[in-house]
């Protein structure tokens, strides 16, 4: 029998998406420089947003994000890095320091974002999109660091995957190629 909590419930309700925003091309963000960016650059672009924590578990993902989007980027595929420190306390430190373990220990060089709130009450704008928004079964707080979002060519949510889900996966991989053969 599938149940759904109350608290499921009630933070789908409670999340109004940000300014009417209708899809990812409608966000924009601050780089891990503080320079403004405009998702609406993303448009006919396939991305993997990913929340990220450069003292997690899972921080070897960012150098697979590194190979994942280094096989891609051809194909009109982004991945958006978004440190936060909502989880374990495992992303500490101030933009400069992220920006060195992500760009110089794993090779980062996807657009990484500066460090932001993605779960609670403090939630981003677009991560209350991206929590709120696509099929059903994809909905939902996010649970800890490096969980992904596949956002198609139009900007709508498609697949998510968890933090064990490790970027090269086969089953990433199958998604991200179907979703950029949509035209």
């Amino acid at each position: 029998m599938f149940r759904i909590s109350l608290t499921t419930i009630l933070f789908l309700i409670a999340v109004p998406l940000a300014n009417g925003a209708t899809s990812l091309h409608d966000f924009t963000l601050r780089d891990i420089d503080g320079n403004t960016v405009s998702l609406g650059e993303f448009k006919g672009k396939v991305v993997l947003v990913v929340n990220t924590a450069s003292q997690c578990g899972f921080a070897l993902q960012l150098a697979d994000l590194q190979e994942l989007y280094e096989q891609y980027r051809s194909q009109e595929f982004e991945i958006i890095a978004v440190p936060s420190n909502d989880f374990g306390g495992a992303e500490p430190g101030g933009e400069q320091a992220i920006k060195k373990v992500c760009q110089g220990r794993f090779g980062a060089r996807y657009l990484l974002t500066e460090k932001t709130e993605v779960a609670g009450d403090k939630i981003t704008p677009l991560f209350k999109f991206l929590t709120a928004e696509g099929p059903p079964e994809l909905r939902g707080e996010i649970k800890f660091n490096f969980e992904k979002f596949l956002i198609g060519k139009d900007g709508q949510v498609l697949a998510r995957f968890g933090s064990f889900t490790n970027p090269l996966s086969y089953h990433l991989r199958e998604e991200l190629e179907s979703a950029l053969k949509d035209k």
